[in-house]
Parts: C-alpha cells; sequence; structure tokens
C-alpha cells in the first residue's frame, strides 16, 4: 500500500525537509523525502481493524519553516470487499493575515472525503461518525461539513477532527489550518558618523618616557642625536568631535657606532580616494586627505625616502568603506603582551595588560583584544615584536616585503612569494613577511603573517564616545546608535549605560566604570611600557590599569606613588629618607629634618668636598 504526502505553500509546492512516519502495532511502513511517498509493506493481525499511521512533513518558504501532520487511515476488511475510507479536506492549508489585521479569506470549512476503492467523492457525516471543531487551544464545538466559519474568531489555528463511533470513539483523520502574520514594518536607523580627516602628529622629545622640551606639529621633524621622536594620530568625524591616539615612542637615540648604512629621511603619508574596495579606480593619489564620500572608499600608502636619496612606496591599503546596513561597532580594543623565552612562540610567560620590563634573551609578544558593541570579541594573532640584544654597530642595508595570495588563512597553499603585492581576491589571503638585509649582507626574515580574509559585510560604524566633562544634575545623558556618552564622576571615568535625564543625585545604575576602557584610531600604534591616564584634569597618570604603581605627572613634577621618589620642578630630587638639591656649582645631601649631610661643589674645576658644612657625626 502506497501514498504521496505533498505540502503546499498557497499553490506553490514545497520541497519537503524532513517526512517521518510513526509506529503502530502491527504495522511496518517508510517514508521517502525526496518523493514524499509512504509505503506500507506488512500489516500482521496484531493491527487493529481501523489502523491510523501518523505522517508528520516539515517545509520551508521564504525562511520560515512549517510542520503539518497528517494520518494514513487503513481499515482491515475481508477478502473481495472494498476498503471504505473516510477523510477530512480543508478549504485552505494556511490562513495569511497582514499586519494590518486584514486576511485574504473571510471564512473557511473542511468537507468529508470518502474513497471506496479507487473511488473518491465528497460524502455527508457518515452514519456511526461525529466531526468537531477546536479553534485556537478553546474547547471543543460539533460541526457539520461544508459549514463556512469566519475568520476574524481566529488567532493562531482552527484544527477539525473527524471520529468513528462503531467500536468506542476513534480519532479517523485531523486537519490543522494554522495562522500567518506579517510584522510591522521598523523604523528607519539613524545616520552613522564618518571621518572628515585624519592628521599624524609628531613631537621631538628630550625624554623616551615622556614629552619634553618639544611641541606636536602635523610634519615629521628631522632625527635629532640623543632626542625622541614621538607620534600621535588625530580623527576628525563628520559631526565635529575628534580623537586622539595615546602618544607613542617610535624612535630612541643614537646607538654605537658600526657600518654604513642609511636612515629615514622622511615619510610622507598619500591619499587615494577609490570607487572600489579592492583596487585604484577613478582617483589619484595626493598628500592632502580627500573628504569622505559615501560609496567611495579611501586607500593610504607612505613614500619613505632615506638619507642616501633612495625612496621606497609601501603597498597601497584600503582604509575606509562606504556606508552600509547598520551594524556593530567597536566598543574598545586593548593591547595584550607577552614575554616569551622563544621568537617563533609565546612560552614561558602569561599574557597581560601591562607592558612587562624587557629582559635580554627573551622577546615580547603582542596581540590586539577588541570588544564590539554587541559585547563579542575577536583575538589578532600574536606577533614578536622585539628580540634579544645584538651585536652593536650592525645596521640596515636594506629590507624588502614579499607577498603571498593563498587559498587558506592558515597556511600558504596554491601561490608563491613575491615582491609585488597581488591584487585582492574574494576567497584568498593575503601573507607577507619581510627580508632585512644588515650592512655585513647577513639576513633575517620574519615569520609569514596572513593580513587578509575574505570579503565581509559592510556596516555603519558604532555609536561614538562623547565625553560630557563633569556629571550634573537635570542634564539628558545619552546611550542611542549615535553616541554614548561619558562624564567624570568623584574623579572617575563613567560611561552611559541608557538613555536618560539626570536627578539631583548620581545614580549608579546607569553608568558603567570606564577607567580601563581604550579608544584608538590609527593605522599604526605602538603601546609604550605605561597606561596614561589624560581624563583627569590635575596631571598624567603612568602606571599599571589598577593605578597602584606608577608615575604623577603635575606642575612640572614627576613623583612615584608608592616609594615616593620624585624630581621636584626646581630640579630637586626628593626620596623617602630625604632631599638631594641641585645647583649650578654644587649639590647638597640634605635630612627629611632640614640637616644637612654634606656639601659637594666645583673648586677651579676639581670636584671638592666643603668640610665646613660637613655634619661629622653622621658622615662615614
Amino acid at each position: 500500500l502506497t501514498t504521496t504526502f505533498s505540502m503546499y505553500y498557497g499553490t506553490t509546492k514545497l520541497a519537503l525537509d524532513s517526512l517521518a512516519v510513526g509506529s503502530v502495532t502491527g504495522v511496518t511502513s517508510s517514508a521517502n523525502k525526496s518523493t514524499g511517498v509512504i509505503t506500507v509493506s506488512a500489516i500482521t493481525t496484531a493491527a487493529s481493524n481501523i489502523i491510523r499511521i501518523p505522517v508528520t512533513g516539515k517545509a520551508s518558504y521564504k525562511d520560515a519553516q512549517y510542520e503539518g501532520t497528517v494520518y494514513l487511515s487503513v481499515n482491515k476488511v475481508k477478502p473481495g470487499a472494498n476498503a471504505v475510507i473516510y477523510s477530512l479536506q480543508p478549504s485552505v492549508n494556511v490562513i495569511k493575515k497582514n499586519a494590518d489585521g486584514s486576511s485574504e479569506v473571510s471564512k473557511v470549512s473542511c468537507r468529508i472525503m470518502k474513497t471506496d476503492g479507487a473511488s473518491t467523492v465528497v460524502s455527508s457525516l457518515p452514519a456511526g461518525y461525529s466531526m468537531d471543531y477546536v479553534i485556537d487551544s478553546g474547547t471543543a464545538n460539533g460541526y457539520t461539513p461544508g459549514n463556512d466559519i469566519a475568520v476574524s474568531g481566529i488567532t493562531s489555528k482552527i484544527q477539525f477532527r473527524l471520529y468513528s463511533e462503531t467500536s468506542g470513539v476513534v480519532l479517523v483523520d485531523q486537519q490543522t489550518i494554522i495562522v500567518l502574520k506579517d510584522g510591522s514594518n521598523g523604523k528607519p536607523g539613524d545616520d552613522g558618523i564618518g571621518v572628515q580627516d585624519v592628521d599624524v602628529l609628531y613631537y621631538l622629545s628630550t625624554s623616551s618616557s615622556s614629552l619634553s622640551g618639544g611641541s606636536w606639529s602635523t610634519t615629521a621633524p628631522a632625527w635629532v642625536n640623543g632626542k625622541y621622536m614621538w607620534s600621535k594620530t588625530k580623527v576628525i568625524y563628520t559631526d565635529g568631535s575628534t580623537t586622539e591616539t595615546d602618544p607613542a615612542c617610535i624612535t630612541g637615540s643614537k646607538g654605537a657606532n658600526g657600518s654604513d648604512g642609511k636612515g629615514v629621511a622622511s615619510i610622507t603619508e598619500q591619499y587615494y580616494l577609490s570607487t572600489s574596495s579592492s583596487s585604484l579606480i577613478g582617483g589619484s593619489w595626493s598628500t592632502s586627505v580627500p573628504t569622505w564620500v559615501n560609496g567611495k572608499y579611501m586607500w593610504t600608502r607612505s613614500v619613505i625616502t632615506y638619507t642616501d636619496g633612495s625612496s621606497t612606496t609601501t603597498d597601497a591599503v584600503c582604509v575606509t568603506g562606504a556606508k552600509g546596513e547598520t551594524g556593530i561597532g567597536v566598543k574598545s580594543y586593548r593591547e595584550q603582551y607577552y614575554l616569551s623565552t622563544s621568537y617563533s612562540t609565546p612560552a614561558g610567560g602569561s599574557w597581560s595588560y601591562n607592558v612587562p620590563s624587557w629582559t635580554d634573551g627573551k622577546f615580547m609578544w603582542t596581540r590586539t583584544v577588541v570588544t564590539y558593541t554587541d559585547n563579542t570579541t575577536w583575538t589578532s594573532d600574536p606577533v614578536c615584536v622585539t628580540g634579544s640584544a645584538g651585536p652593536s654597530g650592525k645596521g640596515v642595508k636594506s629590507f624588502e616585503i614579499f607577498y603571498y595570495l593563498s587559498t587558506s588563512s592558515s597556511s600558504l597553499v596554491g601561490g608563491s612569494w613575491s615582491t609585488t603585492a597581488p591584487k585582492w581576491e574574494d576567497g584568498k589571503y593575503i601573507w607577507t613577511k619581510t627580508k632585512v638585509t644588515y650592512t655585513d649582507n647577513t639576513t633575517y626574515e620574519s615569520d609569514p603573517a596572513c593580513l587578509t580574509g575574505g570579503q565581509g559585510k559592510t556596516g555603519l560604524p558604532g555609536a561614538m564616545l562623547r565625553p560630557r566633562g563633569e556629571w550634573k544634575p537635570n542634564t539628558e545623558y545619552y546611550h542611542n546608535d549615535a553616541f554614548i556618552d561619558t562624564v567624570i564622576y568623584n574623579g572617575n571615568n563613567k560611561l552611559c549605560k541608557v538613555t536618560h535625564t539626570s536627578t539631583s543625585t548620581f545614580d549608579s545604575t546607569k553608568w558603567d566604570e570606564f577607567n580601563e576602557f581604550i579608544n584608538v584610531a590609527t593605522n599604526v600604534l605602538l603601546a609604550q611600557n605605561a597606561t596614561i591616564d589624560v581624563l583627569g584634569t590635575s596631571g598624567i597618570f603612568v602606571g599599571n590599569l589598577e593605578k597602584t604603581q606608577g608615575w604623577m605627572i603635575t606642575e612640572g613634577a614627576i613623583k612615584h606613588n608608592e616609594t615616593g621618589f620624585e624630581l621636584t620642578a626646581e630640579g630637586g630630587i626628593n626620596t623617602a629618607n630625604g632631599k638631594l638639591i641641585l645647583t649650578s656649582n654644587s649639590t647638597v645631601i640634605r635630612t627629611n629634618t632640614g640637616q644637612d649631610i654634606a656639601l659637594f661643589k666645583d673648586v677651579d674645576g676639581v670636584p671638592m668636598i666643603d668640610a665646613k658644612n660637613i655634619n661629622t657625626e653622621n658622615l662615614v
């Protein structure tokens, strides 16, 4: 015995996702999802005279999956007599209601079909049978086949049921008509904020640990021996707001003499506004940052000029995209550090947000942890950024960047190394490595690193952080798709959790701690061994994230918050046990009680100890 199971959406026949038959005592049956054919291969004497086999199918239409259960009824009869089967046939498969509550049909009904051998006709309610219907999860109501029932009174479904009462009450068939509802249209999203301008600023300092003796400029200064070049990036957005990265020291003072090499004379940033995110089309290179245009893509490259007059140009990189659907923004990202015993893999240490002190023979690794506005995170691959101490006097003769277009993001497959950057292809991955040739003709090659992945979905920028200064009562603060406000309250930085108007007292349930967040917008970030807090109004703190160990720079003085060691604005040195007072021609050691221990001064070019100013009781 075979029959066919089908599912329709209106007049559209649907492909089956699954098809299954239920277990019935004394009956062997099977289902074929591909054809919809139900096969009853055996019926034993253990089966009842009226057999009802449940058949359940699932099918999908326009991203929604539908499920239906029907019953295959089989009557056991004596040889020679036709089998008579009664089944239900509803007027529609589903009731579709629009968002305004209207529906495509105003009423539904159900009729009885009688199959006698090979003949199937419409039948009235046969003797010994009863029929009812249930709306939603209500009570059963008696039903006469073919009668109309108004759709307006149905919320989720209506179920028709046919019973045989000749040998007890047996459910012969049931059919369910479900209600499908269209949702209301959503509200349009707010416009996003684009990048208006990007500036790289430089500072030539006399110190490698702080900004001293110089000023910020958009022009890279000439390198000076004994001084240190610092850099930061300033981003200006289309709403007038700005962000600046933390200053980072990017060069050191002159090392020991080595073989003649070549230094960097200048670095010039160039920009290109392209109509494509994968190639340079429709624009030209310029040293001025072009105005961002929706639908276009900003590319950048650097022209490096060396002291011998030669120059190199870095590969062009697409740094912005076109305006897209509202997406997920970056909530914060933080750099992690690892002091490893190996340059090829992190080993012998642990990841920390605090920069460890450099140790000869060990190698510092770094990675970035990005937290998005939906609180998901992404961690970049670890990269070794420092090595152990090498021999002095060894300069860089040249360096080359090699590229490899791979079919894998985890290994080098299907390509070859080349000094020419390949064109980006969706589904492929660009790898890079650097070859350095030193002045003694030795070479070094970095480990290959995967730089790009397959093309992702374009999204709008996330909400912008907006500093609002000190917290004030009776003020409206925002947390929406456009802005997330930050304030300072009792010396701590707070991040608005929900849009609200403040009352006369500070409500901590509407604010998150913001001290551990870092906001960065830059192409290159070189993080030094410091955490710099510039949100306060009295000074700059450089130390660990918990602020239990570090230096406070304020009003020209630098003081350690734990040991009390201080460099005063007057040029003196204070310690926990005394002071060291420096003048143009003398040095005085003085205790905390005001007693001078010794005085050192220059007499005719010879360092001397002034014996008349020595307290001999304290002299050793």
